[in-house]
């Protein structure tokens, strides 16, 4: 793939990752007339699932070619639970409910999506150390 493309593909991700986010705030800022018309009867498993969007898609931003530490591990983890809070703490300034166990699957969905992001990025990793040295860019 030559620069161009890699360009626009980091510039289609960065905006489809923080346009999820926004949608994702504007979400859970509705109030809850709005909000709950076809809504589920446990939203645990919906409040889950978008936060592990949320943590790969960070991820795989930030990675964008290069591997993660630990350290920025560590951090989108609390970077991303500390959202989680702050979003269920401001949701009463809309008339709904701010719940600790809401808060509690976000902050599983963040740890399990940064957990499938590092095994793939792994074992994607272990593959490209198995291919010979002009397949990994090793040698031009």
């Amino acid at each position: 793939m030559n620069t161009r493309h890699k360009l626009w593909l980091s510039a289609a991700m960065y905006v489809g990752v923080f346009g999820y986010w926004i949608a994702m705030f504007v979400a859970t800022h509705v109030t809850p007339t709005v909000a709950k018309a076809g809504m589920v009867t446990n939203d645990k498993i919906i409040h889950g699932t978008t936060y592990f969007l949320l943590a790969l898609g960070c991820a795989l931003l930030w990675r964008l070619g290069r591997r993660l530490s630990w350290v920025q591990y560590a951090i989108l983890l609390a970077g991303l639970m500390f959202y989680g809070a702050v979003d269920e703490l401001t949701q009463p300034w809309v008339g709904r409910r701010a719940e600790w166990n809401d808060w509690l699957a976000d902050c599983g969905g963040v740890a399990s999506g940064l957990a499938i992001f590092f095994l793939l990025s792994q074992r994607g990793q272990q593959n490209d150390e198995q291919k010979p040295p002009y397949r990994r860019g090793v040698i031009n």
